[in-house]
């Protein structure tokens, strides 16, 4: 049997969900990384590839967590590995970029990848300038919060506490019942 016979939708869902995010999540800069690093590290931090392991995740918040840990650990070991060729190779991932990269495959792989919308409500919106610049533009709220709380600070300058006070600050626009991909109403990276 041929290799293409073996690949399956999903598993075709799934390496495009990969090359998604990684491109998304690489910044320029000292937080660079290449599209083969970020499958790496999204395959080695066991991202789920079918909707249904998402309800089995109880705390979405609390899991998320866990896994930007794990991808930042996985760049960490990736630099180290790097630095043997190049010691002057010293690309950090932010907690902001380690988000993103989960956030983008997530919703490469199920918010756009069609599955049961019950599944992928408390999945997070990828945090970005385009997303974070329209809102500051178009709501007072989010605009007052965003300058005082983190003194537009770019996204892939965040750490954990900033990150969670805009995923915070997300839910509290869109009220408890509405799925926080929604938010993304708001990002402008598809128009003119």
């Amino acid at each position: 049997m041929t290799k293409e016979k073996n690949c399956t939708i999903e598993e075709h869902r799934h390496r495009f969900a990969c090359w998604v995010a990684s491109r998304a999540a690489s910044v320029r800069g000292k937080s660079a990384f290449e599209v083969k690093e970020g499958v790496k590290i999204i395959n080695e931090c066991g991202f789920p590839k079918y909707a249904d392991q998402l309800l089995e995740i109880k705390d979405f918040d609390l899991w998320h967590e866990e896994l930007c840990k794990k991808v930042i650990k996985k760049r960490n070991a990736q630099i180290e590995e790097c630095k043997k060729k190049d010691p002057s190779y010293n690309r950090q991932v932010s907690y902001g970029v380690a988000a993103k990269l989960i956030n983008c495959y997530l919703k490469a792989r199920f918010v756009c990848g069609g599955a049961d919308e019950d599944k992928i409500k408390a999945i997070h919106p990828p945090i970005d300038s385009l997303l974070l610049e329209s809102l500051v533009k178009n709501n007072k709220q989010f605009r007052e919060f965003y300058k005082k709380e983190l003194k537009s600070k770019a996204w892939s300058n965040f750490n954990k506490t900033d990150y969670t006070k805009v995923i915070g600050k997300i839910k509290s626009l869109l009220g408890q019942s509405e799925p926080l991909w929604k938010i993304e109403y708001h990002w402008q990276g598809f128009r003119d």
